[in-house]
């Protein structure tokens, strides 16, 4: 594979033959054939570089206060190339160099023009990042460059969907792209970028010249075997002025267009100047799950997103996403307790509605002045119909749940940044929410249940229990920050801010009886109306200095808490806390920096845990809250390294985080039979935590070597049956892998994964491993054919069960020439694989569960390029 590639080695020196560190050095091809190639010299001033044999180029060497020196070359079976710089004496007005740069680097911002990676096989957005050194994309659409994950995506500087970057990785076309910018230290707020702390990535796209106003996407239909089909449209439209975007989705073969991590961006960006500011609040997030273990899937998606620049400096945006999605799950469930065992069988039936609409106004009269408007509005119902089949102790039920929530949500949130003067500046924030969550459950079965815990009445053909869970919020959140620059070295923020709360957490439990009427459960314990109303207060004072490569950030926060539960009686509690907080950061390079931050905690109960009247959880759970509850406390110390060399092919990234906590809000577990009573205490030093992920990948010739590797160690207590217990939980992970990155062969990915887990509850043990390995390839040949392979080999093993599955995906694309049409054969799961399998553990029990997935899917498609 690599007979026709020459490794040139040299060396960079100047006129003294000290070696030159992060010299440029590159190789122009003097014919059309090949690319331009480069690289940067390292520390002792060598350098390699990958070029074609008998290739013909011009070398030239660029280094800041030195003369370009250039050499023509004809590459043969060995060649080595020193460069002697000579330093430039006089300054001239000009210089041009004419030199086609493949990638720019100026301060924060790094530049790649698309025209020297690409190959023109290039379908979409991702396929052009995935030839970009130093960017690599996942299959969920994440981005990360450098190793660091990319959280905005604009087009043209504007932002694409609120800057989710799944959505246009996955859309945008790649023929309309003419420059990709990595912008480091990302912030809206020009005038913030060195005052905030985060290490934000942006990821811009410039289009070409002749897409700066048109109208570009794709039209996609499919139809595959047993009823299955895809469409997609996806339409977009940019002036200088004005940009529109749609993209309209349809299939049931479980492709999801929107995921949790897109509805994270779209919570309003990722300016975290304000660390205390507003967390928007939510209950379900089942609609974003994957959908590969399902056994029936169909979605239908909408999203559409304006932007308007108007000539009063305003620029106005707004975007609508519609998401609907109807699942079909089965699932096999081994659940073992302290005193029994239990197996289920759950069929259930999803639907999930999405709707988002989304209104944003900057208004920026000067360099020095921003106004930032926003609007969210959110609303939906998820239901979940199961059938639920359980076995304890040799004794069958068959329990029915039927689940609505219902919810609407609406955000308002005003920004201003001022900079008064170079040494001045402050940022204010005021959101305002309202929260509306309404939940009605109907549990039918033939068997009495919670015998003990519901005063059923047992002369029923059919019990059928009832119940509404409504919660209903309010917040108001206010920040003022000043940030006060005595030198450019050091620096002081003072932080002022109030919020408040007010939650109304409302449960009401009844029985249908077969003769139609209804009997309340309020006398026998239930039924809660619970209003709480919670408030902070705090000033915030921290030093900011910088040391050679240190930067050092303690911190100081006194806040004060109050709140106020009302519930059959009315508790008041106030608290007055000290909150230090500690960051250093350490640069030695642009690419290798080393973080750590240490913060003291303090979090707070929701409304459901102070309520002191019972509800049900599930079906076999009754649950009831505890109004004298205090507020918790923890340390939390992380400490990160980083380095990542775009030029040498070699990133290391690893994490290390470790949490220790006061006191925490602890589920305490009674026996009732095999029902389960819950409750929640404030438990004492209850547990401590140890996370480390970490990576380490090389590029050699041709080759990509990768390893990953995930641990967590956690030591928790559990008070089951009013006695504690100490469990202990480990999990470790590592995946090794390696790809090929030649142009004219096949792209190929395999690889190796394993994981195992390990649980300790009181004296029972239990353990799961879980062996993976894999492979993908990627090809492009014959000029108009792409074809792509993944397979996976699992082999899944527990104290109770042990399963192998294989999965395989394929797909072939055509091209014809010059054709705006695209066909495509896909097909997944060709192997017929029927279930996942895998392994959790919670406080109270040790669960093994079989999850059913889609038969084998065979889909042939045809798109249209606008």
């Amino acid at each position: 594979m690599f007979a026709q590639d020459i490794v040139l080695r040299g060396t960079v020196r100047d006129s003294l033959q000290h070696a030159l560190a992060y010299a440029t050095v590159l190789a122009k091809p003097l014919d059309s054939i090949n690319v331009v190639k480069y690289t940067m010299t390292n520390d002792n001033g060598s350098y390699n570089l990958v070029l074609k044999k008998n290739g013909n180029y011009l070398v030239s060497v660029h280094f800041m206060g030195y003369k370009t020196a250039a050499k023509k070359i004809t590459v043969s079976t060995k060649n080595t190339l020193d460069f002697t710089l000579i330093a430039s004496v006089n300054e001239l007005e000009e210089v041009v160099v004419k030199l086609p740069s493949a990638i720019e680097v100026k301060e924060d911002t790094t530049t790649y023009k698309t025209k020297h990676f690409v190959t023109g096989e290039e379908r979409k957005l991702k396929d052009v990042l995935k030839k970009l050194p130093g960017v690599e994309v996942a299959k969920n659409g994440t981005v990360l460059f450098k190793g660091k994950k990319v959280k905005k995506l604009l087009v043209e500087g504007k932002d694409f969907f609120n800057g989710g970057t799944k959505l246009g990785v996955e859309n945008i076309p790649s023929n309309v792209i003419e420059k990709v910018e990595m912008l480091e230290n990302y912030n809206e707020v020009s005038f913030l970028k060195n005052l905030s702390d985060d290490e934000n990535v942006a990821m811009n796209i410039v289009l070409k010249k002749d897409k700066k106003r048109f109208t570009f996407g794709d039209i996609e239909a499919g139809v595959g075997t047993d009823t299955h089909y895809k469409a997609k449209a996806s339409i977009f439209y940019y002036s200088p002025k004005t940009s529109i975007n749609t993209i309209l989705s349809s299939n049931n073969v479980g492709e999801k267009a929107l995921t949790f991590k897109d509805y994270i961006n779209f919570e309003g960006g990722i300016n975290s100047i304000f660390e205390n500011g507003f967390s928007f609040k939510n209950f379900n997030f089942q609609q974003f799950a994957n959908l590969k273990e399902t056994t029936a899937s169909k979605q239908n998606f909408v999203a559409l997103n304006i932007i308007k620049n108007t000539k009063k400096k305003w620029t106005v945006s707004s975007y609508f996403i519609h998401s609907f999605d109807d699942s079909n799950s089965l699932s096999q469930t081994n659940n073992q307790y302290l005193n029994f065992d239990e197996a289920i069988t759950n069929n259930q039936e999803n639907k999930y509605s999405y709707n988002i609409i989304n209104f944003k106004a900057k208004h920026t009269p000067s360099s020095s002045s921003t106004l930032n408007l926003k609007t969210i509005v959110k609303f939906g119902n998820n239901r979940k119909e199961k059938a639920l089949n359980t076995m304890i102790n040799a004794n069958d039920n068959i329990i029915n749940t039927l689940d609505e929530q219902p919810y609407f949500t609406v955000n308002q949130n005003v920004t201003w940044h001022k900079q008064l003067t170079a040494n001045h500046t402050f940022s204010t924030l005021a959101t305002y929410s309202y929260n509306e969550y309404k939940g009605t459950t109907l549990w039918a079965t033939n068997n009495t249940i919670l015998q003990g815990l519901l005063p059923l009445d047992t002369n029923q053909s059919l019990y059928r229990i009832n119940q509404d869970k409504n919660n209903y919020n309010q917040e108001f959140n206010f920040i003022f920050k000043y940030f006060w620059v005595l030198n450019r070295l050091n620096h002081i923020y003072t932080t002022l801010g109030v919020k408040n709360t007010k939650t109304n957490f409302s449960t009401k439990t009844t029985q249908s009886l077969d003769n139609g009427n209804i009997v309340n459960f309020g006398s026998s314990g239930y039924d809660n109306d619970l209003k709480n109303n919670w408030n902070k207060s705090f000033i915030k004072l921290q030093y900011k200095t910088k040391q050679g490569v240190f930067t050092i950030k303690p911190g100081v926060s006194l806040e004060d808490y109050q709140w106020r539960n009302v519930q059959g009686n009315i508790i008041k509690k106030n608290k007055i806390r000290l909150i230090p907080g500690l960051l250093v950061k350490v640069k030695f390079l642009s690419a290798k920096t080393i973080n750590f931050t240490y913060k003291y905690n303090v979090s707070f109960f929701d409304a459901e845990k102070a309520a002191n009247r019972f509800y049900l959880s599930a079906y076999n759970m009754v649950q009831k809250g505890n109004p004298l509850l205090d507020e918790s406390s923890f340390h939390t110390a992380t400490i990160n390294y980083r380095s990542n060399s775009i030029y040498r092919g070699l990133a290391l990234y690893g994490n290390l985080k470790y949490t220790k906590r006061i006191n925490a809000y602890k589920t305490v577990v009674s026996y009732v039979g095999t029902d389960r009573y819950l409750t929640t205490n404030l438990v004492v030093n209850p547990d401590k935590n140890v996370k480390f992920n970490g990576y380490i990948y090389k590029k050699i010739k041709k080759i990509k070597y990768k390893l990953d590797t995930d641990f967590s160690y956690t030591d928790a207590a559990q008070i089951v049956n009013n006695t504690r217990q100490n469990n202990t939980n480990k999990r470790y992970s590592y995946k090794l892998s390696i790809q090929t990155l030649s142009e004219k062969y096949p792209t190929i990915t395999m690889g190796y994964k394993q994981s195992y887990s390990f649980y300790k509850n009181g004296a029972r043990t239990s353990s799961a491993t879980s062996q993976n390995p894999f492979i993908n390839a990627t090809y492009d040949f014959w000029k108009y054919y792409d074809f792509s392979f993944d397979y996976d080999f699992v082999i899944y093993q527990s104290a109770t069960s042990q399963s192998t599955s294989q999965l395989m995906d394929f797909s072939l694309f055509y091209t014809p020439a010059k054709s705006a049409w695209t066909f495509r054969l896909t097909a997944k799961n060709i192997l017929n694989a029927n279930y996942n399998e895998s392994n959790v553990f919670s406080d109270y029990y040790i669960g093994n569960t079989k999850s059913y997935i889609m038969p084998r899917i065979v889909l042939l498609t045809a798109s249209y390029k606008l």
